[in-house]
Order: structure tokens, then sequence, then C-alpha cells
């Protein structure tokens, strides 16, 4: 088991990696690619697991030579390990200690959302390291499907609570009253819109990959989100298994659509065209 301090230099090694966005110059040399992975040796330990995620989400973000690393080193096990909620437990002890728990188990849950899209977003097509993230979403019955779909469900009922919130404040002598569409966006984001868009992300590059397991798992946990209430409609008039595709997948595409129209350019034009076509691209896979 690695100790605290053990711990604190992996951390630090591994935000070291990718100082810079663009994960270019010759500092980015001086750290091994082996430095990305070691926080994961913490997952183990519940009061390091957040922190270790938390530092692979920085590390890996707009990096895609230490998300080659990350997949190299054998870390897919612990991200998707913590994806799919795996080693969180919540204490029998006391309300306020169970509080804590289920808050550390929504923050790691998120990060790890955040570390798969970047995954996707970073690793090349085509790839050993692609492949073997793709395969994830194979193993155990396409688990990896139906745990992504339950977190977009989970996280698109969330969102439309504080949009159902922010229609009643935006009224008349509401809290809200005069903010402007980005004040909104940025309420939304840190409502659960943020993990939302990610996870379009994920199911966007997932669907992508053209694997015929993937993409029907995927229909048919968005049918099922669908016939509970939370679709657009049963679907019993699709003329086509395109017009079934196209009815199922239009909620991840909307988010995805918003999240392009939304992405900045603190990083310059060039990079923000660069993310805006890669979130395009997940449009059109997506049928758009």
């Amino acid at each position: 088991m690695s100790s605290p301090c053990g711990c604190t230099l992996a951390l630090c090694s591994a935000t070291a990696l990718c100082r810079c966005s663009s994960c270019v110059g010759a500092a980015n040399d001086l750290v091994p690619d082996s430095a990305v992975v070691l926080p994961v040796n913490n997952f183990g330990q519940n009061a390091l697991r957040l922190a270790a995620i938390k530092t692979l989400d920085h590390a890996l973000t707009n990096c895609p030579r230490a998300c080659a690393a990350f997949v190299d080193a054998l870390g897919l096990k612990s991200a998707f390990a913590a994806f799919m909620g795996k080693g969180q437990k919540t204490s029998g002890v006391s309300s306020r200690r169970n509080g804590e728990s289920a808050a550390r188990a929504r923050a790691t849950e998120e990060r790890a959302v955040s570390v798969i899209a970047s995954l996707f977003a970073n690793v090349e097509p085509g790839t050993e390291p692609h492949a073997r993230l793709c395969a994830k979403f194979v193993e155990d019955d396409h688990a990896k499907v139906d745990r992504l779909v339950e977190l977009w469900r989970a996280y698109a009922a969330r969102v439309a609570g504080v949009e159902a919130a922010q229609r009643r404040s935006v009224a008349p002598g509401g809290a809200l009253e005069g903010a402007d569409e980005d004040e909104l966006y940025v309420e939304r984001l840190g409502g659960g819109l943020y993990t939302l868009e990610r996870l379009a992300c994920i199911l966007g590059a997932a669907f992508a990959t053209g694997h015929a397991g993937i993409r029907e798992r995927t229909l048919l946990q968005m049918e099922l989100s669908a016939g509970d209430g939370d679709g657009d409609g049963d679907g019993d008039g699709d003329a086509s298994p395109a017009a079934r595709e196209a009815r199922l997948l239009r909620p991840v595409r909307d988010v995805l659509e918003t999240h392009a129209e939304n992405i900045g350019d603190a990083d310059g034009e060039e990079e923000q065209m660069r993310r805006r076509m890669r979130v395009v691209k997940l449009i059109v896979a997506l049928g758009g």
C-alpha cells in the first residue's frame, strides 16, 4: 500500500506530466509516461481515491500523450471500476457520515466520467489503446454501456430539474429575473450539465466505433429509458431502424449541440475550432 507521502509525490508527478493543455514542449519530456498512472494505486484507499481520480482528470484533459500512457500503463481497469461505482462504501455510523460518503461517491463518479471522456477525445482511433478502450464497452455483456445510459438518464433528470427551477426563477420577481443565457448555462453546468455533456461525448464516441453490439445495446437501453417516461414517445410510429435511431439519440445530439456552441476560445480560436469540430463529428456519428 502506498504511503501518504508516496501518494503526494505520485499526484505531483501526474499533474506535472500535463501542465499545459497542448501537451507540447521540452518540459513534457522530463516526466516519465508511467507517472500518470501512479495515482491509481491509491484507488483502494477511501481517503485517497477521490484525490487520485481528480489528479488523473486534470492530467488527462486535452493531453493525448498522457491518455495513451494511461492506457498503456493498464489504467483502464481502475478508471472503469470508478465509473461502475465499485468500491464505494457508505457508513452505517451516522447520517452525516453517510452524506459525506454519498458526496464522495458522486464526486468520484463525475471525475470518472470526465476521465473516460478525455480518453475518447485524445486517444487516436485505429490504435491499440483506442481498441482497448472500446473493448471495455463490450466486455461483461456490455455492462459499461448499461451503466453509461443509466448515468445519462440520472444526470438528464438532474439537469431537467435545474432547468425547471430556472424557468420559475427568471419569471418577474424571481431570484434570477434578468439573468442572461450565459449565467443560466453556467448554473446548469454546476447542476449536472457538465457531467451530462461528458456522458454525451462518451455516448457519441462509443456509437461512432460502429460496433454493432455497442450500438444496439445503446439503443436498447435508451429505448427502455424512454419507455419509463424519460424519452419523447414510445416510437410506435418509427418508419425504419434509422428513424428509431434518430429519435432515441436526439436528446444526446441536443446536449452535444449546446456543448459545441458554448466551447470558449480561452485557448485560442484554433483550439476552439478543433474542439468544436470534434463534437460535431460526434453529432454526425449520432445521426445529426
